[in-house]
């Protein structure tokens, strides 16, 4: 029987495989989306998480997984606060990067072979779109603690698929670097063409063996936690979720004083001699129809035939509902570690004190962002080859990059070998330096053609005193008496 394989090699090239297998990538990709939009519609719509619950849930982490991941991504998607503390960690790397070699033997490197392997490494690299795909992964992972993927890959396209955290959990770690397992069961045979062709083996594996649990192939699996010491998954700020139930307690009680501050109420009251009402009923009630219809919107009315007075339970601490939003709002960031200068809050304004906060959570973000380098550089250490390349994922954020691109500059300036790091941190990447510097030079040539304009700062400076030679009619007096003695003495 004729292998598949070689009447494919046989009848198509290699050009042509890659379209097909990007077509259905391209397919896959789009019902994957629909599929998930679907499913989503029941995972959303869980109830209300209270305080109670959530205490009870961070008092076992490991038993209520999956009830504090369902309780983060309930806040995140209702919580301004906490969308926007998630969103400052997970979108804080830029992830820059340059490429360096490996196992580099110097005596024996041959230029022309490390340039070649440089160039394919660099396209692989940039082909994965880390700017693009790194963020999406890191917002799940600050969210719910751990990343579940996949890779979908083609020569030129390149996507990481969520998987359901329900249905998944860790199973090991490879070169530092996690891998998880699925529970086969959760998936439908009719749902397979939603995963890639590496599931269908692992369901068929389940199907014979009865083992439910399969491990993703970690050529494919894409998988990051943001606890990585503990052995269990917990959301980052999970201990955070109880004080953004005091902010919403606090507001909701300044909305209801406002309301009640905004109310007012008519008394109709009857009147009476010796303890008996003076008017009949049915003209109390004609006059009370009549007032009815003629007062405002939030003015109520009643009917009595004693005097009423109101009871105020004033604020005995003296801080209005505001300053106890506020309040709650400043104690929810402390419990963060983060400061509220950075979200609008706080009332001490000193840049000092937030930068040294800032480079805390720099910290965190910079030993997560070292965690994919590591997954990258298990990937790339499978290219073909004998010339390997490593890839360095530099510790640059948003709120650092202006300071290191000064630091690769002056270091350059120096002689030190640290061009690509500054052209990374201006957020370049390895084949856009190739490809631009060719466009520009030899193609564009707009070395010729942008030239400065002429001025002190392009010009050569002439630093001394006019020589010998120098004609004596703009000299000044004292100026001419200095060239005739310096005349004489050279005489």
């Amino acid at each position: 029987m004729p292998d598949v394989k070689d009447d494919i090699d046989k009848f198509y090239t290699k050009e042509d495989v890659d379209k097909l297998m990007f077509a259905v990538f391209a397919k896959n990709t789009k019902q994957i989306l629909i599929d998930l939009t679907k499913n989503n519609r029941s995972s959303l719509s869980f109830q209300k998480f209270s305080k109670e619950k959530i205490i009870d849930y961070l008092k076992d982490p490991v038993k209520n997984e999956k009830n504090l991941r369902d309780a983060s991504i309930y806040m995140y998607n209702n919580s301004c606060h906490y969308r926007r503390l998630i969103l400052y960690y997970a979108l804080m790397p830029i992830w820059t990067y340059t490429l360096s070699l490996i196992k580099f033997d110097i005596q024996k490197a041959k230029s022309d072979a490390i340039l070649k392997q440089y160039v394919k490494v660099s396209q692989i690299v940039d082909n994965m779109n880390l700017q693009h795909e790194l963020p999406k992964m890191s917002i799940t992972a600050f969210r719910e603690d751990v990343f579940y993927g996949v890779v979908l890959e083609t020569t030129d396209s390149f996507y990481i698929q969520k998987i359901n955290p329900n249905i998944c959990e860790l199973s090991s770690i490879e070169d530092g670097v996690y891998n998880f397992a699925v529970d086969m069961s959760k998936i439908k045979e009719d749902e397979l063409q939603l995963y890639p062709p590496e599931f269908t083996s692992m369901w068929n594996t389940y199907k014979s063996s009865g083992q439910k649990k399969q491990e993703v192939p970690s050529k494919i699996s894409a998988c990051f936690k943001v606890n990585e010491d503990l052995p269990y998954p917990i959301p980052m700020f999970s201990g955070t979720m109880v004080s953004l139930h005091d902010i919403e307690d606090y507001k909701q009680l300044k909305k209801a004083r406002t309301e009640i501050n905004n109310y007012k109420m008519v008394n109709m009251q009857i009147p009476t001699k010796d303890g008996e009402p003076t008017m009949i009923w049915d003209d109390v009630v004609d006059y009370y129809n009549q007032l009815q219809g003629a007062v405002p919107e939030g003015v109520g009315l009643a009917v009595s035939p004693m005097k009423l007075d109101s009871i105020d339970f004033e604020n005995s601490s003296g801080l209005s509902e505001t300053d106890e939003v506020f309040k709650t709002e400043q104690q929810f960031w402390s419990s963060t570690g983060t400061s509220p200068l950075l979200f609008g809050g706080g009332n001490k304004n000193s840049a000092a004190s937030l930068r040294l906060s800032i480079k805390s959570d720099e910290m965190i973000v910079i030993n997560f962002m070292k965690q994919v380098e590591r997954w990258i550089n298990r990937r790339l250490k499978n290219i073909s080859g004998s010339t390997k390349f490593k890839i360095n994922i530099l510790p640059i954020t948003r709120y650092n990059q202006e300071d290191m691109a000064k630091l690769y500059k002056e270091a350059a300036t120096l002689g030190l070998p640290t061009k690509l790091k500054y052209n990374a941190v201006l957020e370049t990447t390895s084949t856009d330096v190739e490809a631009d510097t060719y466009l520009e030079t030899e193609i564009l040539k707009l070395q010729d053609k942008f030239i400065p304009l002429s001025s002190s700062y392009t010009q050569p400076s002439q630093t001394g005193r006019p020589t010998s030679e120098s004609k004596g009619e703009d000299l000044t007096e004292s100026g001419e008496q200095t060239k005739e003695d310096d005349q004489n003495n050279a005489r």
